[in-house]
């Protein structure tokens, strides 16, 4: 750049060298800054950002403690109910036949089925869902008596499930 070019130039932006054609190599054109949003803006909020991450590594950090001591709780066994459910997968074409065998089999166990119901399991079989009445359930009569619909010839598979719920 020669002398005189500084006086001309405004403070603030930085000059480089044209390389079109129709400048002459003299002259000068005004180059962007790369800068990043927050000096575009002139806000000056980094700290602020920096104090948030800087809270939610320590809240983190300080409620593990807590959680870890909520989940080892035991369930209180007043206000939590079992539920057992017994599954039976059978072909289509057997589904009545299946159906008919999983309400003499619980029958038979003294178990009162609170619903039974019918889901398509795929394209040519269906899951058959036995919800238990809430009584006292021993899960090795459960494991018998599914063993004993699994050796049946109208049922793929006899499977039992309990779940919990408040």
């Amino acid at each position: 750049m020669s002398q005189g070019e500084p006086d001309r130039l405004k403070a603030g932006l930085q000059y480089a060298r044209s390389v079109e054609p129709h400048h002459s190599p003299s002259a000068t054109v005004p180059v962007a800054e790369k800068r990043g949003f927050f000096q575009r803006v002139g806000s000056g909020l980094d700290w602020l950002f920096g104090l948030g991450a800087l809270f939610v590594l320590a809240s983190n950090t300080l409620l593990r403690p807590v959680v870890n001591r909520i989940n080892r709780e035991p369930i209180d066994t007043l206000a939590v109910e079992v539920t057992n459910t017994v599954y039976v997968i059978a072909p289509k074409t057997r589904q009545k036949e299946a159906l008919r065998l999983l309400e003499a089999s619980l029958e038979a166990a003294d178990h009162t089925a609170r619903d039974l119901l019918v889901h398509a399991f795929g394209d040519d079989a269906v899951e058959i869902e036995a919800v238990l009445m809430a009584t006292a359930v021993d899960g090795e009569e459960l494991d018998r008596l599914t063993a004993r619909l699994a050796e049946h010839p109208c049922v793929t598979q006899a499977f039992w499930s309990p779940s919990t719920t408040e």
